[in-house]
């Protein structure tokens, strides 16, 4: 016999109070679901399986990220921003200094295998990581904290998959997603780290809600980044801060240490990806 859980009864309806309006169109309290875009294109994010000819990064460009800045207070971020500042002299210090490195994927080619900077040059070599993400010495420089905060955010994501400790694939990109979270929201005011995490969150949960739906074998996996990276940013500095530049010839232990990076284990999730990505079969099972 099967179970139905009748979620229309009245123990459930006493819940619902009816607004009536006199608009004519879609209209809610939650500026994200009054959004045309976002409510068209999140369920395609949320909920599509993954593929070779739309791949997971390609998610990005589907709108919702523009809709989301679109939306965004940019006046309050900064009066948050500038809050921190002025409750925190290291954060301060960081934005009155808005360093942003020059380096180019050549520069990677001298540091030691096995040290930071030789991973990521391995990296550069074995995947055609470009680290510059399109930024020279003749970029415009940021004109908010904001606009300095994601441009640094840029340039040292690749570096946090390592010094986090996971992998640099899909299922990875769970722990430097949940570490950032947690770290902004144990340094941060809360009001200014969930504004941080408006349209990132989703970003994550693309990997969390797919691996659920489509990809059982990389369902465990999925889980173990998400506790894993919320561990490492709640025991650790606020790394963004890091400079990552005068470490890179030290290995990943000896990175964490000079900076403050503490994490509670490696974790690989070349297998778990695989599936995930579709290129394995789904009996190959997450062994990781």
């Amino acid at each position: 016999m099967k179970t139905v859980v009748d979620f229309t009864n009245d123990g459930f309806k006493k819940a619902i109070k009816k607004t009536e309006t006199e608009s004519s169109v879609l209209v809610s309290s939650s500026k994200y679901l009054n959004n045309a875009l976002v409510r068209q294109m999140l369920p395609v994010m949320m909920l599509r399986k993954n593929s070779p000819n739309f791949r997971m990064e390609a998610d990005h460009t589907l709108g919702i990220y523009n809709a989301f800045e679109g939306m965004r207070d940019l006046g309050r971020v900064e009066e948050l921003f500038e809050a921190e500042c002025k409750r925190n002299k290291k954060i301060a210090a960081w934005f009155e200094e808005g360093y942003l490195s020059t380096w180019t994927n050549a520069d990677f080619k001298q540091y030691p295998k096995g040290s930071v900077g030789g991973i990521i040059y391995d990296y550069i070599e074995r995947y055609g990581f470009d680290v510059t993400l399109g930024r020279t010495a003749d970029s415009p420089l940021p004109k908010t904290k904001y606009e300095y905060y994601l441009a640094r955010g840029l340039q040292i994501h690749d570096l946090e998959h390592i010094v986090l400790g996971g992998s640099t694939d899909a299922i990875g990109e769970l722990i430097p997603y949940f570490a950032r979270f947690a770290n902004n929201s144990k340094h941060l005011s809360a009001e200014l780290a969930s504004e941080l995490a408006s349209y990132m969150i989703f970003g994550a949960l693309r990997i969390v809600t797919r691996s659920t739906l489509h990809y059982p074998d990389a369902f465990g996996p999925m889980l173990k980044c998400v506790e894993l990276g919320l561990r490492a940013g709640e025991m650790s500095d606020w790394y963004i801060m890091a400079k990552y530049e005068d470490v890179l010839h030290l290995t990943p232990d000896e990175v964490r240490e000079k900076l403050g990076i503490r994490i509670a284990g490696e974790f690989s999730t070349q297998a778990a990806s695989a599936i995930f990505n579709e290129e394995a079969p789904p009996s190959a099972r997450a062994a990781d």
